[in-house]
């Protein structure tokens, strides 16, 4: 059987009663598959994580598991509800890459605090007032400092240009990871274990466009990294 990427919807069910919100999320998570099926050239399963089995996971032909992000905030999760997730990134069957809500629960898995980055300042713009009024957040296409080496990163300058949508952040890192990445505003962009294939990046790397293709690469350095495991 071919092998596959496995991307794990971690949305939470709540946010998807309302059937517009729904139906916006169904479609840009198959957007998103596409373009894994495309760097990766494998197939690509969307897979929500209430379904997640993580007793099965060794025995699928996988190639990677990609997180995806969140617009639900981690209060709204219970513990059993992270259990499985937890589970497939503490104990990962393949290397695992985490994007944006993703790479916050890399971070938890490990013990890590995740919150937002800050209140706005007296008279600071919001760029994006109908998400989480009176927070800061970074929302465009965002300079990230590239902080130490590692193929997640490879054939990439000292600095990337990225897609970021998030208010919440990684406060305390977990003392099996490295900061990788960071930015002006975020001081945990990007994540690496020192002893697994676990990855997390706080930016959306599947949001690329002509003219800012680095999300693209880091996500054909994952699948690179991949195929070498």
């Amino acid at each position: 059987m071919d092998r596959f990427v496995l991307y794990l919807d971690i949305e939470h069910p709540l946010a998807l009663l309302d059937r517009y919100k729904r139906s916006r999320h169904l479609r840009g998570m198959h957007r998103k598959s596409q373009i894994f099926r495309d760097l990766s050239g494998c197939g690509c399963l969307v897979q929500s994580f209430i379904w997640l089995d993580g007793s099965g996971l060794d025995d699928l032909p996988l190639l990677a598991i990609v997180i995806s992000g969140n617009t639900t905030d981690w209060d709204r999760y219970s513990q059993a509800q992270l259990r499985q997730p937890y589970e497939a990134i503490k104990n990962p069957p393949v290397p695992v890459l985490g994007l944006c809500g993703g790479h916050q629960l890399v971070g938890k898995a490990f013990g890590g605090r995740v919150a937002p980055m800050r209140r706005l300042e007296p008279g600071e713009v919001d760029p994006y007032p109908k998400y989480r009024p009176g927070f800061f957040k970074e929302k465009a296409f965002t300079e990230v400092s590239v902080d130490v080496e590692n193929p997640l990163f490879q054939g990439l300058g000292g600095s990337i240009t990225v897609s970021e949508s998030h208010y919440c952040e990684i406060k305390r890192v977990p003392s099996c990871m490295d900061v990788i990445a960071s930015s002006r505003d975020c001081r945990v962009q990007a994540v690496a274990h020192r002893e697994k294939p676990v990855f997390g990046v706080q930016f959306h790397p599947e949001s690329y466009d002509a003219d800012h293709t680095d999300g693209r690469r880091v996500l054909e350095n994952f699948f690179q990294i991949a195929r070498e495991l």
